[in-house]
């Protein structure tokens, strides 16, 4: 559509006339007959007769005209809402965060996201492991690790947090200490996956025969708190922690690494107002 030809040919329609209609919109009388003239030749045939009098429409113009105005006004209601949405962008946001990530976590995610976008609802999806969710719609998605092979991603380290083994004073009471990484061949060990990648070096020479290796820490710290292993997990304390009381360090020479919070975007989205706010104030928000 040619909607600056179409916008001079009902300027000219209102007004009556080139010059009446140059003088209501701003635009030079050549600059509005060039206009309609090019929109005459893309549809083949005279829109407006001119007259001594000023100008009238012919059938094809009337029919045009008729047409023309409900085309404008949608276009000024589309333009008026995008423009709304540049200044104060709105609507959901999508968010996936790991299912058995730390409360601080989810609520960083919240806070973080009404402290960018005050005017957008999010929706909060758990899931034990995101990135097999890389394929599903989102906006937003919080894991545990480095970025993804997949490049199509805009990815920023959010925070970092520290990985230890832990165990409660009634399982080493009932069956000891390990004095070093090679002892744990004794032990039940109850394994969150992303604290294994992050410190799988230290284990390298350990035989390692793991009773459960997941992706949902809490699921990790609460089966430790029972007394049914030892954790390879994040360190406590953490907010409503099932090991903030019980838990006790291992190894702590041996085993100290640190896991990533990684933030995720999709790069197709990166247009979007809404996404395109969240990247621009990430900066500011997350570590280097």
């Amino acid at each position: 559509m040619d909607f600056e030809g179409l916008s001079a040919l009902l300027a000219v329609a209102e007004h009556g006339s080139f010059q009446a209609a140059a003088r209501a919109t701003g635009v030079s009388r050549t600059t509005l007959r060039r206009r309609v003239e090019t929109l005459e030749s893309k549809v083949g045939g005279s829109l407006l007769l001119r007259g001594a009098r000023g100008v009238r429409l012919t059938w094809a113009g009337k029919r045009l005209v008729d047409s023309g105005r409900e085309i404008m006004s949608k276009a000024r209601r589309a333009l008026a809402e995008v423009s709304g949405l540049n200044n104060a962008p709105a609507g959901v946001l999508r968010a996936i965060v790991p299912s058995g990530a730390p409360v601080e976590v989810k609520a960083g995610t919240l806070r973080m996201t009404s402290a960018i976008l005050p005017g957008v609802r999010v929706i909060l999806t758990e899931a034990d492991d995101p990135l097999r969710h890389l394929d599903e719609p989102f906006d937003l998605m919080i894991h545990f690790g480095g970025p993804p092979t997949r490049g199509e991603f805009y990815t920023r380290t959010w925070r970092k947090f520290q990985v230890g083994l832990f165990a409660t004073h009634k399982y080493l009471a009932r069956h000891g200490a390990p004095r070093s990484l090679a002892d744990l061949v004794d032990h039940r060990l109850l394994i969150w996956q992303p604290a294994l990648a992050a410190s799988g070096s230290a284990f390298d020479a350990a035989p390692l025969q793991p009773a459960l290796v997941t992706h949902n820490d809490h699921l990790v710290r609460t089966l430790a708190a029972d007394g049914a292993g030892i954790a390879l997990s994040l360190r406590p304390p953490l907010p409503f922690d099932p090991l903030v009381s019980t838990g006790v360090l291992l190894l702590p020479d041996a085993v100290n690494a640190e896991v990533a919070a990684t933030l995720l975007m999709p790069v197709h989205t990166r247009d979007e107002p809404l996404v395109r706010t969240l990247i621009d104030q990430l900066s500011g928000l997350t570590a280097a």
